[in-house]
């Protein structure tokens, strides 16, 4: 038997099912990623019900919630907030959309991370708000703690290789997917995936203490690193095409 839950969370996707419905992916507080299907929702797309169910919305949810079920009924929903800066503009919509990318392709459904729902509401918000060109490096400490709460995260103190501690200063340090970063000593005998300079090793690493730094054009550079990182890991994931697109 069915149980009424309300839920809330962020329309991470949602694709066209049958003649008339929507199957959407919910990024939500309560249960991480879960599907729901909403009935008759594309007769409904010029109505007020209709205009809530869209991507990176934050809605709340009364659903018909059974257990044994893989995707759950949608009974009503209710808009939070549906971002129109982010909308209106490309940047930000492009790097909003490879955060939703992000918890689509890599957050289990009924994989709960409270911290990390927060974090993903925090953002959007900041983007939101956001009036400074500072976009890349939002997303930039946004997929840093993503990587960190997925279980991929990436050690900036010690040497993979020796565990010294690893300084700024360094004029080079190199990067090797399994171990990860590698101090100027042990570099001349380890194999590296990626190389950093002094300077986009600074950036890196104070982007991910949240220290206040200002942007660089080696920010597009970060991008790919981490991109390429997750790619070693999950060799199904072939990268964020939201910022491809946009």
């Amino acid at each position: 038997m069915s149980e009424i839950k309300k839920i809330s969370g962020i329309i991470i996707r949602k694709i066209p099912f049958s003649d008339s419905s929507l199957i959407l992916s919910l990024y939500s507080r309560e249960f991480g990623k879960i599907s729901l299907i909403q009935k008759g929702a594309l007769r409904q797309s010029k109505t007020k019900t209709g205009s809530k169910i869209d991507t990176l919305n934050h809605v709340e949810v009364i659903i018909y919630y059974k257990d044994s079920r893989d995707m759950q009924l949608i009974k009503e929903v209710d808009l939070v907030d549906y971002y129109p800066s982010i909308k209106g503009n490309l940047e930000k919509l492009k790097y909003s959309s490879a955060i939703a990318e992000l918890l689509n392709f890599f957050i289990l459904e009924n994989y709960e991370n409270e911290e990390l729902f927060l974090g993903t509401i925090k953002i959007l918000t900041r983007f939101e708000d956001s009036k400074s060109n500072d976009e890349a490096e939002l997303f930039i400490r946004y997929f840093l703690f993503f990587i960190r709460h997925t279980g991929f995260e990436i050690n900036f103190k010690k040497c993979g290789v020796c565990n010294t501690d690893l300084d700024i200063d360094f004029e080079l340090i190199n990067f090797n997917f399994e171990k990860g970063f590698i101090c100027e000593g042990c570099s001349q005998n380890s194999f590296h995936s990626f190389q950093f300079s002094k300077e986009l090793f600074k950036i890196i690493t104070c982007l991910n203490f949240k220290k206040e730094i200002h942007s660089s054009t080696e920010l597009n550079n970060i991008i790919k690193f981490l991109e390429q990182y997750l790619r070693y890991h999950v060799p199904e994931f072939s990268g964020l095409k939201s910022l491809k697109m946009f």
